[in-house]
């Protein structure tokens, strides 16, 4: 799937491998995609609520998917600027703050807590390049452009 927050160089370094296997329209969504600047999802939801220990709890945020026990720690970094919002490509909804040593710091789905907002996504990864681009396709249907209003760049 085309992450929420997509980075012209990432997206550069990994078109060598993939470009060859895509249409024209396929590539031209992706440079539109990573032109486009942050959407609304990242401003007004993952942004604002990615670290909020008032509360007591953080959407984890990180650019890969192994981090250990998805801490608050990057959060927290990408919130007072010193990491760069462009460089991450996953996030959760809102986690409770856990700190290492804790009993459920390495199981963060036993730390999930009510927050403003839940995103359901719907993934289902293959590594067939057919199935990779019919998930192309439905970021383009009419449907998904219906959907993507709300979250579409100021």
């Amino acid at each position: 799937m085309i992450s929420a927050i997509l980075n012209m160089t990432i997206f550069k370094e990994l078109e060598p491998y993939y470009a060859q296997h895509l249409t024209g329209r396929e590539l031209r969504q992706f440079h539109k995609a990573a032109e486009a600047g942050p959407c609304r999802l990242v401003t007004q939801i993952i942004q604002p609520n990615a670290f909020r220990p008032g509360r007591g709890s953080y959407m984890g945020v990180e650019c890969r998917a192994d981090i250990l026990g998805r801490s608050h720690l990057t959060a927290r970094d990408l919130v007072e600027g010193k990491a760069d919002w462009e460089d991450q490509s996953l996030f959760t909804n809102p986690l409770r703050i856990a700190q290492q040593g804790e009993l459920d710091f390495h199981r963060p789905m036993n730390r999930t807590v009510l927050g403003p907002y839940y995103v359901h996504t719907f993934e289902f990864d293959s590594k067939d390049m057919a199935f990779f681009k019919q998930q192309l396709s439905w970021m383009r249907s009419a449907v998904a452009q219906w959907f993507r209003k709300p979250f579409s760049a100021n």
